[in-house]
């Protein structure tokens, strides 16, 4: 998706690391003139381009080191400062952050948010803040989401059986830390952890105090197994904590990261185009202009559009997400199992022991 600030055109996003989207050569050349211009000596028609050269990328950027990112950002802030963005913009635009504060709105002018970054110490505060702003005009640029029908989950029953049973031998090397980086990170305001490259967990010390393990203890030390077993009875309801869970036990199961979910910023590297696996994304504290800034979970469709599952339960979300990855050729083991057509080669027979699960696919 690569657009100037006034949308319309909407086209896949390929992230790009930040050290790549702008090289370090490109960044240091803007810098001299930059510095050899003074405030009254740049041509207005460079800063013009450098703003559109610079914000074409940073839809694309993906964070890996948060100290060059900060450079992107100090460099594109002086450039709308030279603009003459921001004369009215202070520091009072940062919301507080503090438990029950809830992240912002997409702002009228982001070049007038990018100022804040152009002096020499640009914080990871400002960073934060403008990347945050920067996903949701990235965001806003996709079609409007769509809310997902009521599907048929009958069969969601057996296949949560097997993930029962598949969580107790799962050492997740498909997906890592993920289920624990996006199921804490659910505790943070979003805006703030827009320039960490995993969940912050610095942050939930300097949010929650001496509280902070009583947050994410639960999480780190209780196997998988034992979080989705006591989550189980929330299958019909909205609990996107179980939906995180299955998720990522079903791409550990089927093998594949690119089924595995993203939310907020992470959403954007699942805009990927036709063709493409849909991802099940979760929005959490973020304030996306089409949703009216309301928490929303589903899964990322071919066009680009969020397909919103808000009210129909987790049973029927992930059924609803299954059935758009079988129209795509994806987790085709799970829709043979479910099927009663899987063999003994299957991945999900291993786990399907005894009752119902077993009498659907016996081998």
């Amino acid at each position: 998706m690569s657009e100037d600030w006034c949308g319309g055109q909407t086209h896949a996003i390929s992230l790009v690391d930040d050290n790549a989207v702008v090289a370090p050569s490109a960044l240091a050349w803007i810098y001299s003139v930059l510095e050899d211009g003074g405030v009254d000596g740049v041509p207005s028609d460079f800063v013009t381009e450098c703003l559109r050269w610079f914000e074409t990328r940073l839809l694309q950027l993906r964070v890996t080191s948060p100290e060059y990112t900060r450079e992107l950002l100090y460099i594109y802030g002086r450039l709308c400062k030279l603009g003459g963005y921001g004369k009215e913009t202070d520091s009072s635009l940062i919301p507080a952050f503090a438990v029950g504060v809830r992240s912002p709105k997409l702002v009228p002018c982001i070049r007038d948010v990018a100022v804040l970054c152009g002096t020499a110490d640009v914080s990871d505060v400002e960073a934060s803040y403008l990347l945050y702003q920067l996903t949701l005009k990235s965001l806003s640029l996709c079609p409007v989401p769509v809310n997902v029908d009521s599907v048929d989950s009958s069969a969601f029953e057996h296949l949560f059986a097997v993930l029962l049973q598949f969580s107790d031998d799962c050492l997740f090397p498909t997906t890592g830390d993920l289920y624990l980086h996006l199921v804490i990170g659910a505790y943070l305001p979003s805006w703030r952890g827009a320039l960490f490259t995993s969940v912050a967990y610095p942050l939930l010390s300097v949010l929650y105090g001496a509280a902070a393990n009583s947050v994410a203890r639960p999480y780190m030390d209780t196997p998988v197994s034992t979080l989705l077993r006591d989550r189980q009875g929330n299958c019909e309801s909205d609990d996107v904590i179980l939906f995180i869970l299955v998720t990522t036990l079903i791409s550990e199961l089927v093998s594949d990261a690119k089924l595995s979910p993203v939310m907020n910023r992470g959403i954007l590297g699942a805009l990927s185009g036709p063709g493409s696996a849909p991802r099940p994304f979760v929005l959490c504290d973020f304030g996306l202009p089409s949703l009216e800034g309301s928490d929303a979970y589903g899964f990322v469709g071919p066009d680009y559009r969020l397909c919103v599952c808000n009210g129909l339960g987790v049973a029927s979300a992930v059924s609803a997400w299954l059935s758009a990855c079988y129209s795509c050729g994806k987790a085709e083991v799970i829709h043979e199992f479910l099927s009663g057509c899987g063999g003994p080669t299957n991945p999900l027979v291993k786990y399907a022991k005894s009752g119902t699960v077993s009498a659907l696919n016996a081998v």
